[in-house]
């Protein structure tokens, strides 16, 4: 049996911006795309989504899961972790292992390496690593033309991998080329010039070379190379002094439609190739961050299973979005007024007893009737029948609009016109949520929908999450 990645799976937001529409603002110009999320989106709420898909592709369920892994830069607090939240919508036991891996972009790497040799010990089955980021960038800045969003998951575990890692290799020298210490509101660096050349391309050209003279190849006899992608010209300037080729790395050339997502982006372009790859073939990857370069040499094992949404399906369909919006998203712009507050605080013993189960979606089911009693913790009886004897079972997540209504004036943070959607699930149950991605002359009964994680409100600094409907996006 086999050590790597038994599944994997992406997500990427529907909202992009054209690099011109913000050098309109500052009076520069811009070529290309960015993947920016929505205004209830987060690292958190992508990586949910990301890791649904390497369950479903992988056939795992997520009571098996047994470590979860997280690398990013752009969580949403500096102490306490959001795993939490992530493992609650797939019910992961209590005894999960968590681990967040930050301050670098090669984060991914790092935390991927961690996972397979916790499997290889045998002191866990499956560990699901997950990537993503949406830095902070200043107003103006070079890095807000740059940064994108974007979620990638590896389960790693025991079996018939996809791919497995036949080498490595690590540069590290501690360059310091960009950062963001706890006083800074965004990333920041000091000559993009000297950083470019003696930071990414010297620490990406040396690790490569490093892996190739290890494994007695060259770059040529790989089918697919990866680079980390903070833009496209710097990826060109490192892989000429490896020797790798334009057409090797065009598979997984995804910055200029998406930018670079920081720890998500190896893996992301990773992705991207194994949704074309077939047995046999190899691929040369390398991640950089904080002056480290890590180099891993990727065998494909077997095709991709399919099952989930591929890179491509996801860039498939978007929205634009102009820089006022995208500044509203990001707080740079902020409505004046009063922001409305929920009657209990976050931290109160309500949303600790009802978050996991709320997350999940979960359900009683009455053993005398049958009916689906929601939400489990306020149920004490059947509101059917009065019996008080249930079962825990899980809603369905896809269905149609029942009804829906508009609310028009709706308090901070809430935007306006905001839908609320009654839906009736594919298990025949109704559920009541807020929509997301709706469009007002959009919205229509029957239309096919989707429960997703997002981000309700932000109180007091935490993050409240809850389920909202989508329309269905990717029909998988």
């Amino acid at each position: 049996m086999s050590i790597g990645i038994l599944g994997y799976g992406v997500y990427l937001p529907l909202y992009r911006v054209k690099k011109e529409e913000i050098g309109k603002a500052w009076d520069t110009g811009g070529r290309g795309e960015l993947v920016v999320p929505g205004p209830d989106e987060d690292v958190i709420t992508m990586l949910t989504e990301a890791a649904g898909n390497a369950l479903k592709q992988a056939g795992v369920a997520g009571s098996d899961v047994d470590a979860i892994y997280l690398a990013s830069n752009s969580t949403p607090y500096l102490e306490h972790s959001s795993i939490s939240v992530i493992a609650d919508v797939f019910q992961c036991s209590p005894e999960l292992e968590t681990a967040e891996f930050a301050h670098t972009t090669g984060a991914a790497i790092a935390a991927w390496k961690a996972a397979s040799d916790a499997v290889a010990s045998g002191r866990k089955k499956h560990v699901l690593v997950l990537a993503s980021d949406f830095r902070p960038a200043g107003a103006g800045s070079d890095m807000e033309m740059t940064f994108g969003a974007g979620a990638v998951a590896l389960l790693i575990g025991e079996g018939r991998p996809l791919v497995e890692v036949d080498g490595s290799y690590t540069h590290n020298t501690g360059f310091l080329d960009r950062w963001r210490s706890p006083d800074d509101p965004h990333v920041r660096d000091y000559d993009p010039r000297f950083s470019r050349e003696y930071g990414y391309v010297k620490h990406v050209q040396e690790a490569a070379k490093g892996l190739l003279i290890r494994m007695g190849r060259k770059a040529t006899d790989y089918d697919y190379a990866v680079l980390q992608q903070p833009d496209d010209r710097i990826t060109r300037d490192a892989s000429k002094g490896i020797g790798i080729t334009p057409e090797q790395m065009l598979a997984g050339n995804v910055y200029p439609r998406v930018g670079d997502t920081g720890a998500a982006s190896p893996l992301l372009s990773l992705a991207a190739v194994l949704d074309k790859a077939t047995v046999g073939q190899k691929v040369l990857l390398v991640a950089y961050g904080s002056g480290s370069a890590e180099a891993l040499s990727l065998m494909i094992k077997r095709p991709s299973p399919g099952g989930a949404p591929t890179v491509e399906d996801y860039l498939a369909r978007a929205e634009y979005i102009d820089y006022t919006h995208l500044a509203r998203q990001k707080g740079i712009l902020e409505r004046a007024g009063e922001v409305a507050e929920s009657v209990l605080p976050v931290s109160s013993p309500f949303h600790w007893r009802t978050n996991r189960e709320m997350r999940a979606i979960l359900g009683k089911k009455c053993k005398e009737c049958g009916y689906i009693n929601f939400p489990p913790a306020i149920r004490l009886i059947c509101v059917r029948c009065g019996h008080t004897e249930f079962e825990m079972v899980a809603l369905a997540r896809k269905g149609i609009v029942h009804t829906y209504s508009l609310n028009y004036y709706m308090p901070q943070p809430f935007e306006s016109p905001l839908p609320l959607v009654v839906g009736e699930l594919e298990d025949g149950n109704r559920y009541l949520a807020l929509g997301t991605e709706m469009k007002v002359d959009g919205i229509k009964v029957d239309m096919p929908i989707e429960l997703v994680l997002r981000r309700i409100v932000v109180e007091r600094g935490v993050s409240v999450y809850g389920h909202k409907f989508r329309p269905l996006r990717v029909p998988v």
